[in-house]
Order: structure tokens, then sequence, then C-alpha cells
């Protein structure tokens, strides 16, 4: 093993007293496809890798380093030049090289000692992290979405863990049970059942919870935070993690009570960059090979021992062909294929190949998702060689994973949603449309899509109001019935028009508004009402006229009565005044 102590001379020209060395040193530097600088204690870059030259220019070499990477005159305000070279300890930041463009990167820098022990330079290390970062703010979006349409739905979203215990509730439950989410989150489901049934019916629902299935219309009697019992529909499906284990449920609970009585916010970070290695090259958090023009393995970082759990004694100076089929295939999900891959990438006469592979947890390893690169070596002492690169991309197949989870969670709701939920943009077209949407309105998603909704389900009198109305909505996201419930007429695909209850919110996306509306159709609810106001007329001019008769009577009787006085006989009617 190469020694790790590098001395710099004066012309920042020479780096390491040993040639060999030295050639390890540049030839890594050439191949790694991330930016690598070594920085003197004057911002003056003594070394950069094909990376920063192939971005900033081949002339960077003696320049400052706030010059070529920030378009400064000045040395950067937040530089850590200074604490690193007290502090001999390695920094860590993410920030924009240039603000001009919309690119983030993550920069590690590592300090160089000499024998002494005295910080002579400091290694700069640049990771391109824009796709992450886009990444992220998807995430964001896809959560704000997800937030917004629970804030709005007319139901109590909800999701439990495997023991039933509250781990999400939107607001809709205050609503419903008088309790603020906060008060519910951690209390386990069946707390909230009348005590009567709450034993019958959290058997019930454990043997649902047995079979891992979805339920529907489940019926049960709720305790209002004042005492009042509240009658609620529960719709629910199993959460299942990728190996099929059973992790809670997640469903929504609909306020019934009303209707009887007429007849439930997103891998681990990445790990700190590892403190200051042997060498420049295990500063960097990239896995890598190099092999010569044979294909042996000439170096190895400690990055790559930890992704793979193998020591570089076991590796350096063999063949590549060898270390893979005897060693390194065995660590990946599918080695058959990671052989056939890294094989064929490491033939010369190819262009650089990158791939994907996943890496299984096992001794001295941990589970992870790499991205392999080959990049040929052309000049030097391995010409003919070339650097296998291993990115961990963990954190990104994570913030994936994380965001196609959203998505489920928004189509699982949207699924099971009594009423309908749509979606609009700015300029009034449709981009969501779930299925009682379609139920309601008699339009399929592929017929609305894309569409103006006002134009299509709301009569023709009120189009001249509703776009007066929507272009305050598209520049400040206000209107009438933004965060209201009202009750307003739409129009079914077939021209019927029929009453609805609507509650539309605004949310921001790609600096745009857009709108989600809940809607359900209250013709029922109409009509049965007309229906007793009908009734309790009928019974007024029942009681009316009975009362008249009976008014009439007892004048008939004080007539008779009097008549017989007059006759001197006794009155046959006893009519008692009422007073």
């Amino acid at each position: 093993m190469w020694d790790r102590e590098y001395a710099f001379v004066e012309d920042g020209d020479k780096l390491g007293e040993d040639s060999l060395h030295k050639e390890i040193v540049r030839t890594i530097m050439e191949g790694c496809h991330e930016g690598l600088a070594i920085l003197d204690l004057d911002n003056n870059i003594l070394m950069a890798n094909k990376w920063i030259e192939n971005r900033y220019g081949k002339d960077v070499k003696g320049k400052k380093c706030y010059e070529v990477l920030r378009g400064r005159s000045s040395a950067c305000p937040e530089c850590p030049l200074r604490e690193i070279i007290e502090t001999k300890s390695s920094k860590h930041l993410i920030l924009q090289l240039e603000e001009r463009r919309k690119e983030w990167f993550e920069v590690f820098l590592c300090p160089v000692t000499d024998r002494k022990d005295n910080v002579v330079a400091v290694i700069e290390h640049f990771r391109d992290i824009t796709d992450r970062k886009i990444l992220e703010e998807k995430l964001r979006e896809e959560k704000k979405r997800f937030e917004d349409i629970a804030a709005h739905v007319g139901e109590w979203v909800w999701e439990i863990d495997r023991e039933g215990r509250y781990i999400y509730s939107n607001p809709v439950v205050e609503k419903i049970l008088g309790y603020k989410p906060e008060e519910v989150i951690g209390k386990f489901f069946y707390d909230f059942f009348i005590p009567e049934e709450r034993e019958i019916l959290r058997k019930k629902a454990f043997e649902i919870f047995s079979k891992k299935e979805p339920f529907r219309n489940f019926l049960n009697k709720l305790m209002h935070k004042d005492g009042r019992v509240i009658i609620v529909e529960t719709n629910g499906v199993p959460i299942l993690s990728d190996d099929g284990e059973f992790l809670g449920y997640r469903g929504a609970d609909h306020d019934v009570t009303e209707r009887i009585e007429a007849e439930r916010k997103l891998r681990e970070s990445e790990e700190k960059f590892r403190s200051i290695a042997d060498d420049v090259m295990n500063a960097v958090e990239v896995g890598f090979f190099l092999l010569d023009k044979d294909s042996r393995v000439v170096w190895m970082n400690d990055t790559l021992e930890n992704y793979f759990g193998i020591k570089k004694e076991e590796v350096i100076g063999k063949k590549k062909e060898e270390i893979v089929r005897e060693k390194i295939k065995f660590v990946f999900e599918n080695p058959d294929e990671f052989e056939r891959r890294v094989l064929l990438s490491m033939d010369t006469d190819l262009k650089m190949d990158s791939f994907e592979c996943h890496v299984l947890p096992g001794k001295n390893r941990e589970e992870r998702w790499l991205e392999y690169k080959c990049q040929p070596v052309s000049t030097g002492l391995y010409a003919g060689g070339c650097v296998e690169l291993y990115y961990d991309i963990s954190e990104r197949k994570r913030l994936e994973c994380k965001l196609r989870e959203n998505i489920e969670i928004f189509k699982s709701i949207a699924e099971h949603a009594k009423d309908a939920i749509v979606m609009m943009d700015d300029e009034s077209r449709v981009i969501f449309w779930n299925k009682q949407a379609e139920k309601i309105f008699g339009y399929k998603a592929e017929e609305i899509i894309g569409k103006d909704i006002h134009l299509l389900c709301a009569p023709k009198r009120y189009h001249d109001d509703y776009r007066r109305g929507f272009d305050l909505f598209r520049r400040s996201g206000k209107g009438q019935v933004i965060g209201k419930t009202t009750e307003v007429t739409a129009l079914r695909k077939n021209g019927e028009e029929f009453p609805v209850e609507l509650s539309v919110g605004a949310f921001r996306m790609k600096d745009r508004w857009h709108a989600v509306a809940i809607i359900r159709d209250v013709s029922e609810r109409k009509r049965m009402e007309k229906e007793l106001k009908e009734k309790i007329e009928e019974l007024e001019r029942f009681y009316n006229l009975t009362i008249d008769r009976e008014l009439r009577m007892v004048e008939l009787k004080k007539e008779i009565d009097e008549l017989r006085r007059k006759c001197g006989e006794k009155p046959k009617y006893e009519v008692v005044e009422e007073g």
C-alpha cells in the first residue's frame, strides 16, 4: 500500500514524492465523473480533474477557486478554507456553484497534511445533486397535493399502524368527532367506539386486519368529544411493504348519522461524508476500481470496501474477471446480469457504459443502490485500462419510492371517496377526475381531462359568472367559493340539472394556481326535504280543519242550551268556557 502522506512544493506543481503514487492520483482524478480539485492555502487551484476542466476550461490551474467556480472577484463570504486549516477537519456543504445556473452540488472539503501534521492543501470534491433536488421538489409537490386534498375532502382520512394506533389524521376529524388531529394521533381506533360495543367491534376489526384485505361500508358508532354518539361508515385498504409485510391500514370515515336517523404526511438521509481517509481518493464517497491494460486491479478505495464488504488485499493485483465471478457478483440482487454488464463495459473498444445495480445486505455491507460507470483510460501509465466507478444513488431511489408511495396514497383516497374529487389548472382545465366524478356527471375521465369543466358541468346561464370568478382565482388563488362549502346547480352529460354541495381549495404548483374541488350530489337529500315539507303542510291543513269543526260544534251546543232555557227546560249540554 502506498504512503498516504504527500508534500506540496512551493510552485504547487508536484504532488507526492513517489511518481507511481502521483500517477495513480492523476489517473483516478482523470477518470472520476465528479469534480475534484486540490487547493493551496490561498485558494489557488493546484490540480483539477477533467470534470472541472471540461466545465470551466483547461486553464484553471493557478487561478483562484472563487474566480473559476463562483465567478467572483474576491473570496466567498462563506468560504470555509480558514476553518478547515485551523481545525484540520473536513467540511460538507450543499450549494449552487453558480447562482445563474439552476444546478445544485454537494461539496466535500478535506485537509491534506504533511508529516508534521500541518495542513498544506485542501481537497475539494463536487457531486452534482441536481436530480436529487428535483426529486425532492416533486416529493414536496406531491405531499402538498395530498395534504390539500386531505384537508378539503369531506371525509375523515386516517392511517393506523399494525397495532391499530392512529399515525395520521386529517382535520375533518374535528368536524366529525370534535377532536383535533393531534388529539387523535397515538390513540387506538377502538378507543372511540361506544363502550357497550367496543370489544365486539374491536375483535371484528382485527379479524378483518388478519386477512389483510380491503373493507368497505363498515358501520360503527363512535363517541363524540361532547358525549354524543356518531355513526360512521368506514372504508380502508391494507398497507403492505414491498415484501408483503403487513404495516397497518389507511382509509376514511364518512359521517352517516343523519342518513341512519332518517332511515385516515412521505432511505435514510445520505450518510455523512466519511472522515478523512488514508489518501486523497478515500476522501470521496464514490467507490472505484482502477484497472490496468490487462484488467488487473491496481487500486480500490475504502468506499468500495464498504459497498461490497471486501478488503483491498483480496483484490489488488488480481484479474477483474476473476474477482467479479468469485466475489463481487454475489453481493448483487441479479448476479449474472451484473457480471454480464460489467465484463461487457470493460471492453475498451466500447463507449462508457452505465447501469444501476442493487447491493443486498450482508456481512460487512449494507443494502444500497449503486450506479455503475466505466471510463477507459487513454493516456499515462495505465493507458488501455479503465476506471470503474460506483455512485451511491440510494437516496434518489428512496425519494422515488416515497414519491410513488404518496401517489398511491392519493389514488387510494380518491378511489374510495364517496364524493367526486376534481382537480383543475389555472385555465380551468380538468387534470384529475375520480370514479365518483364519472358516476355523478356521466363523463369518463378520458372525455373530460384537459377540457374546461365549467363549460361541460355548469348550466350555460352561469358561464359568464364562472369566467369572471376564475380570472380572479388565476391571478390570486382567491374567489367567492374558495375555502367554503356552497350549494350550486350542476349539469350532467345528459343535460339534466341537479343540486350539488361544493367545497373548493386552492394550491400552488410550479408557480401556478390550481384548484381541488370536492363535489357531492345532494339530489336525493333535496327530494326527501321536499317530501317532508309537503307532508308537514298537509298535516297543518288537517289540523286547522279539525279545529274549525270543533269550534262550530261548541257554538251549536251553546245555541241549543239557550233555546232550552227560553223554553223553561234544563240545558242539555254543559259547555265549559276556556279562559
